[in-house]
């Protein structure tokens, strides 16, 4: 068998275009999300939802407002009336204008300065608690918690236990409940 002779071409490096930018969401995109958050809220009968972010799990605060905690962690608690709060860190502060819903006046915000990295100012914050009965998070009001995965076990999640045990200490046991299915099941979450 005759083996084909081989030569080396030497040629130039291809022409890649330069991708356009994706288009942002408008901010009637992020209010509808909303909106559609809490009729799933009404029918499981929850007042408010408490959804937690961080650096590596920052995908559901991403599609509900369009920002990631970068470095830190964020909270975001939607009640059932007023604009929903976004609660975050020393960083943070200046990176919200990245929101749609905070640019239009949509989205209120708190600074919690422990949900920054160590050795940050931490003197200018009320705590979680005072911060949650100012958004009417009071005994015996139903809190639904979303962190990235949900469980088996309605009152086993993946929030951080210091916001957990803030919320139970609030509202009671039986009446802070996982509701991470609303946004990632695969059949019937909103994402």
């Amino acid at each position: 068998m005759k083996v084909p002779a081989h030569r080396l071409i030497e040629t130039a490096w291809p022409e890649f275009p330069t991708a356009a930018e994706p288009p942002a969401a408008p901010v009637e995109e992020f209010q509808s999300r909303i909106d559609r958050l809490r009729a799933r809220m009404e029918e499981k009968s929850l007042s408010h939802l408490v959804v937690y972010g961080d650096r590596e799990h920052f995908a559901n605060l991403a599609y509900l407002t369009n920002f990631d905690p970068r470095f830190e962690e964020a909270l975001l608690v939607i009640g059932p009336e007023s604009s929903p709060l976004l609660i975050v860190g020393n960083e943070c502060e200046a990176y919200l204008p990245i929101s749609p819903l905070f640019r239009h006046g949509g989205l209120r915000t708190e600074l919690y300065q422990p949900f920054s990295l160590l050795d940050q100012p931490r003197d200018r914050s009320r705590s979680l608690e005072d911060i949650f009965r100012g958004e009417k998070i009071v005994a015996g009001v139903r809190v639904g918690c979303v962190g990235w995965k949900y469980y088996d076990n309605p009152h086993q999640m993946d929030v951080p236990s210091y916001i957990v045990d803030v919320l139970r200490g609030i509202v009671g046991f039986e009446n802070l409940t996982d509701a991470t299915r609303l946004l990632v099941h695969p059949g019937q979450g909103l994402r």
